[in-house]
């Protein structure tokens, strides 16, 4: 028997022996607001006129019945016309306990297909870490999921030992390792090699930078003519963007947002948690100005959702969310063509680095089989199959 036909038949049974009325139609109940403790809401307005009485008072004595009645439900609450009821943990230890008794819950007939999930895959150029325990539990649910629904599965994990990215670790290795092992490191194989994927990233942002610096003074000697072309139009297209994002900036208006969130705190002034509102709207403030000076307008959408104001009424901040979407929705798209921009630029820059083109070298002798190339890649890579 479901906990729902459970409670219903407990309700029927209240309402006969508190106002002497049968009733035959289903009772349905709410899943409970996150706001209020319990888990099932029964809405007690349709039972008034049985009962004679407020919803409140009608509520708490329907509550009161089932508890003195009933193992099945702990505690309950009433919010105006809603009884919230509490679920006995014994409940819900036997319903856990008689899934784990029964091997084939959930089983359905088998499909006669096959698919396969593939995970965690990691890379062979750093350490495991907890995104591939994550990846690892998703991959493994997603399988057995689809095996009870009745997928002949194949569980697959490619080992990503080949390619670019770890060409990055071997080049840096090679240029910066100066023959440093596991045993001379006192590292782990995989913690190694990790070291000089991290190397190279770091050496590959200090070339880029460089040559980003170089395009910011319209010095061009380390580009082609093509490049020089395609830079000369991206920097025009980010003055553009940046003059209008000026202009539009002098136009955005939050005072209605900031209005309705002020009118609601003068109408709930007596919260407890009232505090929490006045420093909402005064980090909105400081971060508007912020923004009107220095851009990045996203953030102040992303502050509604910090975790330092989840008390705050959920209703409030989502018609707030809504109202700075609005007001912001041009700028932030302006933003986002102007980082666009800079990513175009970045990547003209990168691929001029000298140490990305070695590493791309590096990668066309491993794929054709260049001997110094491949033995590295196996030393290497046994490394981090130690490591792991």
């Amino acid at each position: 028997m479901s906990l729902e036909i459970e409670l219903s038949a407990l309700v029927k049974k209240a309402l006969k022996s508190l106002y002497n009325e049968e009733i035959s139609a289903e009772i349905i109940f709410q899943s409970t607001r996150k706001e209020f403790e319990g888990s099932h809401t029964l809405v007690v307005f349709p039972y008034t006129k049985m009962s004679k009485l407020s919803p409140e008072a009608t509520g708490t004595a329907i509550g009161e019945y089932m508890l003195a009645n009933s193992s099945l439900v702990s505690a309950f609450n009433v919010v105006k016309g809603f009884l919230n009821l509490s679920i006995a943990d014994t409940y819900w230890i036997h319903t856990v306990k008689s899934i784990a008794e029964n091997v084939n819950v959930g089983q359905l007939a088998s499909k006669n297909k096959k698919v396969m999930v593939e995970y965690s895959s990691p890379n062979t150029n750093k350490p495991l870490h907890l995104g591939h325990l994550r990846n690892n539990f998703l991959g493994y649910s997603v399988a057995e999921i689809l095996k009870a629904v009745g997928y002949d599965v194949i569980k697959a994990n490619l080992v990503n030992d080949r390619g670019i990215h770890i060409c990055k670790s071997m080049l840096a290795y090679q240029k910066f390792g100066n023959g440093e092992t596991p045993e001379s490191s006192g590292l782990k194989g995989d913690h190694l090699v990790g070291k000089y994927y991290v190397k190279f990233d770091k050496e590959l942002k200090t070339e880029t930078n460089d040559l980003l610096n170089q395009i910011s003074i319209n010095a061009y000697s380390s580009f082609s003519e093509t490049e020089i072309s395609k830079i000369n139009l991206i920097k025009t297209n980010i003055d553009t963007v940046d003059q209008v994002i000026e202009k539009e900036t002098h136009k955005i208006d939050l005072n209605p947002c900031l209005i309705r969130f002020e009118n609601f705190i003068n109408e709930n002034n007596k919260l407890e948690n009232i505090n929490i509102y006045h420093s909402f709207s005064q980090k909105i403030e400081v971060l508007w100005e912020t923004c009107i000076d220095n851009g990045n307008w996203k953030k102040l959408i992303k502050l509604i959702e910090e975790d330092e104001f989840n008390d705050i009424d959920q209703k409030l901040k989502d018609e707030l969310k809504k109202d700075f979407q609005s007001a912001l929705k041009y700028i932030i798209s302006l933003e986002g063509k102007h980082n666009e921009s800079n990513e175009e630029l970045k990547e003209i820059a990168q691929n001029r680095t000298s140490i990305y083109n070695e590493a791309q070298e590096m990668l066309r002798k491993w794929e054709q089989g260049d001997a110094e190339t491949v033995a590295l890649w196996k030393k290497m890579n046994n490394w981090v199959y130690d490591g792991f």
